[in-house]
C-alpha cells in the first residue's frame, strides 16, 4: 500500500485550500473596481501503472485564472472613448450656452433691439437731449455687453487650452504606470505565474486612458497600447505626448504632439479630442459669430452716421470706435506669397439707388448688356432694365462670398463676408465696363485678383483692408457729446452727390436710416437678429446633439457592462456556494488521510 494514498490525500488537502483562498480573495473584492474574478485550474495529476491497470494519482491546481473578456474589454475602451469626448463637449456648451444668455433682458439681441428702439425714437425727436442721452447710453450698453460677452468666450477658450496641458500631463502619467506595471507582470510571470491583481490594474488604467485619449492595446508578446496609429506603450518602454504653443496659426493654443518626433498626435475620440474641438471649433465659432456681428454694425452705423449732420449743422464722425484692420496686403495662406487682403470696396460714382429708374438714365452709366465677375461668379446685367437695387439683390443672390449695398450717398459698396474670410478675392469686368463705370474698378482697368498685388491699383482708392480677429473685444462708442449724434440728413448744394448742408431743424431721418439697420440684411442674408438667432440656434442644435450623443453611448456602455460582469463579475452568493464545496471537499480530503493513517497504523503496528 505505501505512502501514495497519503501523498494524494495532501495533495487534494491543498488544492481545496487554495481553491477557498481564491474564492476569500474574490469576496473581499467584490466591490474593487476593476476586479476580475479568479478561478483555481483544479486538473488531475498524472496516472500511474499497476498490475490491474492505470490508477489516478488525485488532483493539483494547475493555475489561477482570472475570468476576462477580451473581446467586450475592447468594446469598452471604444465606447469609453467616444462617451468622453461627447461628455467634455456636452458640459462645455451648456457653459457656451451661459455665456450667450438667451433668452434674457442682459443678452446681445435683447440689448440690441433696445438700441434700435432708441434710434427710431431719436428720429422722431432730434432735438430731444433726454433721447439723445439714451440712444448713446444704450449704444455704451451694446458695446459694453458684446465686449464682455466676448471676453468670457476667450476666457472659456483658455481654460479649455488649459485644460489640455493638464489632461496631457495626465495621459503621461497613466502611459508610465502602464509601462512600469507591464515589466512588474513580466517578473512575476517569468516563472509561469500569473500576475492576475496586476493585470486588472493595468486593464483599469487602460479603461481609463481611453476616456482621455483614442487608444487601443495589442495583445502580443509585449503588450503594447497604441494612440492615434502611433504605440505609445510597448513592454516596459513608453512615449511621452508634450504641448507646444502653435504661435504662428492658432494664436498660441497648445498643438498635442509626440516627445520624440515632434509630429502632431491623431486625436479621435476622448476628452482631449472633445477639448481640441471645443477650443478650435466651436469656441472660435461663436467668436467669429461676434466679430462679425460687430463688424456689420461698427461698418454699417458709421457709414451712414459720417453722411448725416449733428445737431450743431456739422458733418457727422464715426459713432462706434473702428475695428483695427491689416495691411492691405498679408499672407493669407500662410505660404510665404503675400495677397491682398480688402474686406470692402466703394464705388466712386454717384448713382441712382431707385427701384424704378433704370441704371443706363444715370449719365455716368452706358446702356449696354455684358457681365462682370465677383470672386469666379458670373453676374448678368442689362443697364436699360436693371435698377441700382435689381443689380445688388442679383450680387447677393449668387452667394459669391461678397455683400452689395448702396452706400449713404448713393455708391455701391462691396463687402467680403465672414466666410470669404472677409476678403473680397477678385472682381472683373467680363464682358462690358460696369465696374468701371461705377468706379468700383478704376477706368481702364478690367480686373483685380488678390493673389496678384500689383492689381490693387485697379480698386477704387475708397477701400478698407480686411478686419483684424477681436473687434467684438474693442467695440465702444467713439462720440463724446451727444450733440454729435447725426440723426439728421443734408442736401447736395454743390452737385456732387454729396450731401454737404444739414437739413432743417426738426431732421431725424438719419437717425430712422441707422435705425432701419435693423430690418437690413446687412450680415450676408440675415438681419442682425436674424444673424443673432442662427447663433443661438446653432448653439442649442449642437448642444443637443452633445447630450443626445451622450447618452446614447451610456446606453451601450451599460449594455456592454452588464454583459461583461455577468462574466468576470464576483456573486457573493456563487461564491459562497463554492466555498461550502471546497469546505466539504477539504473535509473529504481530510478524512481520506485520516483513513489512510488508520489503516498505515494498522499494517505496521497490529500486524
Amino acid at each position: 500500500m505505501g505512502f501514495f494514498g497519503l501523498e494524494m490525500g495532501k495533495q487534494s488537502l491543498m488544492s481545496q485550500q487554495t481553491a477557498i483562498d481564491v474564492t476569500g480573495h474574490n469576496i473581499a473584492n467584490a466591490n474593487t473596481d476593476g476586479y476580475s474574478r479568479q478561478i483555481a485550474d483544479i486538473q488531475s495529476t498524472s496516472y500511474a501503472s499497476t498490475k490491474y491497470g492505470t490508477i489516478g494519482s488525485g488532483a493539483d491546481v494547475t493555475g489561477i485564472e482570472r475570468v476576462r473578456d477580451e473581446f467586450l474589454d475592447d468594446r469598452m475602451i471604444k465606447e469609453k472613448q467616444e462617451k468622453a469626448k461627447w461628455d467634455v463637449r456636452e458640459s462645455n456648451l451648456k457653459h457656451l450656452q451661459y455665456i450667450i444668455n438667451e433668452p434674457s433682458d442682459q443678452s446681445v439681441r435683447y440689448i440690441l433691439d433696445e438700441y434700435w428702439s432708441s434710434l427710431h425714437d431719436l428720429s422722431q425727436n432730434p432735438e430731444d437731449r433726454s433721447i439723445r442721452i439714451t440712444v448713446k447710453e444704450r449704444a455704451v450698453d451694446l458695446a459694453n455687453t458684446v465686449n464682455n460677452t466676448y471676453e468670457q468666450l476667450t476666457a472659456l477658450k483658455d481654460d479649455v487650452n488649459n485644460n489640455v496641458a493638464i489632461k496631457v500631463t495626465d495621459i503621461n502619467s497613466k502611459l508610465k504606470q502602464i509601462a512600469g506595471i507591464n515589466a512588474q507582470i513580466e517578473k512575476v510571470e517569468s516563472d509561469g505565474a500569473k500576475a492576475n491583481d496586476l493585470r486588472d490594474k493595468r486593464d483599469l488604467l487602460v479603461e481609463d486612458l481611453s476616456k482621455d485619449v483614442n487608444v487601443s492595446v495589442s495583445r502580443g508578446t509585449e503588450y503594447s497600447v497604441i494612440i492615434g496609429g502611433r504605440t505609445a506603450v510597448q513592454g516596459s518602454n513608453y512615449t511621452e505626448l508634450k504641448t507646444v504653443k502653435d504661435t504662428k496659426v492658432n494664436g498660441g493654443m497648445y498643438q498635442i504632439k509626440w516627445s520624440d518626433t515632434d509630429k502632431e498626435i491623431y486625436l479621435k475620440n476622448g476628452e482631449l479630442k472633445g477639448l481640441v474641438e471645443l477650443r478650435d471649433k466651436d469656441i472660435n465659432k461663436y467668436t467669429d459669430y461676434l466679430d462679425q456681428l460687430a463688424v456689420g454694425l461698427i461698418d454699417n452705423t458709421n457709414e451712414l452716421h459720417k453722411a448725416g449732420f449733428d445737431i450743431n449743422g456739422q458733418k457727422g464722425n464715426d459713432f462706434f470706435g473702428e475695428f483695427d484692420t491689416y495691411d492691405e496686403t498679408m499672407d493669407l495662406d500662410s505660404d510665404g506669397v503675400s495677397e491682398g487682403a480688402i474686406y470692402k470696396v466703394k464705388g466712386s460714382t454717384v448713382i441712382d439707388d431707385s427701384e424704378v429708374s433704370a441704371l443706363s438714365t444715370d449719365t455716368d452709366i452706358s446702356s449696354a448688356t455684358g457681365d462682370f465677375e465677383i470672386n469666379g461668379i458670373q453676374i448678368e446685367y442689362d443697364t436699360d432694365k436693371d435698377t441700382a437695387s435689381d443689380l445688388i439683390n442679383r450680387i447677393n443672390d449668387q452667394e459669391t462670398g461678397v455683400v452689395a449695398s448702396m452706400g449713404p450717398n448713393n455708391r455701391l459698396i462691396l463687402r467680403g463676408e465672414k466666410d470669404s474670410n472677409y476678403v473680397i478675392k477678385s472682381l472683373k469686368d467680363s464682358s462690358g465696363s460696369l465696374l468701371q463705370e461705377l468706379g468700383v474698378l478704376t477706368s481702364g482697368n478690367t480686373e483685380y485678383n488678390y493673389e496678384d498685388t500689383t492689381t490693387l491699383a485697379a480698386l477704387s482708392s475708397d477701400r478698407t483692408a480686411r478686419p483684424k480677429p477681436g473687434a467684438a473685444s474693442k467695440m465702444y462708442v467713439a462720440i463724446d457729446s451727444v450733440d454729435g449724434i447725426a440723426a439728421a440728413k443734408g442736401t447736395d448744394t454743390n452737385g456732387d452727390g454729396i450731401a454737404d448742408t444739414a437739413n432743417a431743424s426738426g431732421d431725424g431721418s438719419n437717425a430712422m436710416d441707422i435705425g432701419d439697420l435693423k430690418y437690413q440684411k446687412s450680415i450676408g442674408k440675415y438681419t442682425y437678429a436674424d444673424y443673432f438667432e442662427s447663433l443661438v440656434s446653432d448653439l442649442g442644435v449642437t448642444a443637443q446633439q452633445a447630450s443626445r450623443f451622450s447618452g446614447n453611448q451610456q446606453v451601450l456602455i451599460d449594455n456592454l457592462e452588464q454583459r461583461r460582469q455577468s462574466k468576470i463579475g464576483v456573486s457573493l452568493d456563487e461564491e459562497m456556494a463554492n466555498m461550502i464545496k471546497y469546505q466539504h471537499g477539504y473535509n473529504a480530503a481530510a478524512k481520506y488521510i485520516s483513513t489512510m493513517n488508520s489503516m498505515l497504523d494498522t499494517l505496521i503496528n497490529k500486524l
